[in-house]
Formats: C-alpha cells, structure tokens, sequence
C-alpha cells in the first residue's frame, strides 16, 4: 500500500492549475511535476488501521479548517475537534516520519485518549495561532519547521516554536507560553524561510506554490531557496549559540543550569 508521511490532505493545497505539485531537490537543484500519490510517500509505511487513524484524529478536523480557509470563510476554529487535531498533528507526524530516520519500530499509538492527553498537555505548553503570511510559504517533507522565539523566561532569550504550513497562504503556529507578545514579529517575519526546513536530511525535497514558481526562472528560483534556508539555518545557529554561551556563563557563576538539550534552558533550583 502506498502510504504518504506527510499528509496527501495538506499535499493537495500545493496543487498547481495542471493538478500536479511541483517539487524541488536540493541535492539535485532540479524541480519536477509529480502527481499528489507520488510525493512524500514510500510503500507499506503504515497499515491502513494507522491511516484511518490518523485520518479521524488529525485529517478530518484540518480539512474543514483548510476548507473555510481556501473559502476566505475562516474566523476562527471551530471547536475542540478541530483545536486538537492541529495539535494531535504534530505527535502523529514526527511518528510517521519516523520509521524513514532509521527508527526500528513505528510506536504509532493509536489509544484516542492517549492523544487526547497529549493534545491536552500541549495546551498548557503552548500558544496556538494561525498565520497568513503575507509571502507564499512552502512545503517541506518533514511537514512541520521550528521557528524562533523570543522568550521571556529563557536566560539566553531564545527559544523555538513549532509550526506547520497548511495552505501556501496559512501556517499554524505554537509559541511557547513565555513569549514575548511585543516581539512576536521577531518570528513571524521570517515563518516562509523557516518553512523550507533547516536540516539538509529530513528536508531534502520541498513543494514549491505555484505563484512562486511563475514569478521566476529555475535557476534564480533554486537560488533563492537555498539562500532563505541559508539564512533560516544562520539565525538558528545564532540561537543555540548564544545558548551554549549563556549555559556556560551560568556555570561559570555555580548555577546549575537544565534542559541543555531542549529547545529552551533554565536555572536550576538547587
């Protein structure tokens, strides 16, 4: 069975007017045209109980939001079907991407209350908004991006926040709950760099909207989107290295120092 590890639901609003999205390889610096069943997707990946899974936990509340917002008819979320399942998104698919990272097994847990739980928690972590860009954003294959985050409660000042595109126009957006309000365009500026994705590996391949892919010649397009996952990858370097420096500092001065390894750090009751 084919199986896609991105969802085919969010694949389809990258669809250019010929019903095909197009792709583009960084490692080749080509772009081709491929049919919806044939992009982010290898065979028997997961069984068809795991599909209709995520289909009922995930795919059905992000389609009627993707369908008011390809509509011009979104105000805002529905209800809490629909809340959950942009947050149920995020545990379903790093465990379906999983399995193409060497992962041995495919942990895919498919207890409805387990993600409810998740779901639940994750409200308590994170802020949920939804972005229109005002550039056109891309789809890389890992299907979500982090993006950074001015945090007030982090020593260094940064942290990252998660996102995913769900139309070239419209991207969720999770900012942890110790943002900074005031500096929100600090992230929001560059969400189409970050929507590129930063690791060569996981995001080799992106789908390109077609207003970008009529604006330019493919060699000047292939240009631009390395430089803007040149840049995203610059400024998130910057942040963990002012991490490392700030972890350092503290150590220095005998505060321990936690959550070296995460997104976000900080002193460590002793």
């Amino acid at each position: 069975m084919n199986c896609h590890y991105t969802s085919e639901l969010i694949i389809k609003n990258w669809r250019h007017k010929t019903g095909k999205v197009c792709i583009y390889d960084f490692n080749s610096e080509s772009f081709d045209f491929k049919p919806t069943d044939k992009v982010f997707s290898v065979l028997d990946l997961n069984s068809k109980e795991q599909d209709d899974f995520f289909q009922k936990q995930v795919e059905d509340g992000l389609g009627k939001i993707a369908a008011r917002l390809k509509k011009g008819t979104f105000e805002k979320i529905n209800s809490e079907n629909e809340y959950n399942a942009v947050l149920k998104y995020f545990f379903n698919q790093v465990v379906r991407f999983g399995p193409l990272l060497d992962v041995a097994e495919h942990p895919l847990n498919q207890d409805s209350n387990f993600y409810d739980f998740l779901a639940q928690h994750e409200k308590t972590v994170y802020d949920t908004f939804i972005y229109n860009s005002p550039n056109y954003l891309f789809l890389n294959e890992a299907g979500f991006f982090h993006f950074p985050v001015i945090d007030l409660k982090c020593p260094s000042g940064y942290t990252l926040g998660k996102g995913f595109a769900i139309t070239p126009e419209y991207a969720f957006l999770l900012f942890p709950k110790t943002y900074n309000p005031d500096e929100i365009v600090f992230s929001c500026n560059m969400i189409q760099h970050y929507s590129v994705g930063l690791d060569a590996k996981l995001t080799s391949h992106i789908l390109i909207p077609e207003q970008i892919y009529l604006s330019f010649d493919r060699t000047e397009l292939s240009d631009r989107i390395k430089q803007l996952r040149l840049d995203a990858t610059k400024c998130v370097k910057a942040i963990i290295k002012m991490r490392e420096l700030t972890t350092e500092m503290l150590e220095i001065c005998g505060l321990s120092v936690k959550g070296k390894n995460d997104h976000s750090i900080a002193i460590e009751a002793k």
